[in-house]
């Protein structure tokens, strides 16, 4: 039971750490893609 429990805290830390990481992944992206679109209208 004790495992049980300690492996779902350990699954759910793991979905909230990959869900984190996704959305920076998408600011990343969005962020980048803004940068360029920018470059190139300055250019």
């Amino acid at each position: 039971m004790y495992n049980m429990s300690f492996l779902a805290s350990k699954i759910k830390h793991l979905c909230c750490l990959f869900i984190l990481l996704m959305a920076c992944h998408f600011i990343y992206l969005h962020y980048a893609r803004l940068m360029l679109d920018n470059s190139a209208v300055l250019l």
